[in-house]
């Protein structure tokens, strides 16, 4: 039976993460995820933000069992390979073109308002 560190180690591997990334993606101590990875004791805190940082149920971590909607790692790594694509492809608000206002030209004409209620009474009289 596999245990929760081998569990841990074996999804940071996965992950390609050293301890030192997991644990700071984790907020904790690289330390922790040694003693973690080694059978140690850990609280429910640490669990939790071990399970956050490796993108995976306490259930999993726990159990080795997935919970129905649980992705895979390879799930998990395709999304984020296309969440880092479209931040790059999308243009930042200060990048767009798009003009603010219409263009002035020969279609566009400004009336002031006493002409434009001048022209509307001519067309309903």
């Amino acid at each position: 039976m596999e245990t929760i560190g081998a569990r841990v180690r074996g999804l940071r591997k996965e992950m390609g993460l050293t301890q030192a990334e997991l644990a700071a993606r984790a907020g904790v101590d690289q330390s922790t995820i040694s003693d973690i990875e080694r059978g140690k004791s850990f609280g429910a805190e640490v669990l939790m933000a071990v399970c956050q940082a490796l993108l995976k149920s306490p259930q999993f971590i726990m159990t080795g069992r997935a919970e129905a909607l649980e992705l895979t790692t390879v799930e998990v790594n395709m999304i984020a390979a296309y969440r880092r694509a479209t931040e790059k492809a999308a243009p930042k608000p200060d990048e767009t073109h798009a003009p603010t206002t219409a263009p002035a030209g020969p279609s566009v004409r400004k009336v002031s308002a006493p002409a434009a209620k001048a022209r509307k009474q001519q067309k309903v009289g």
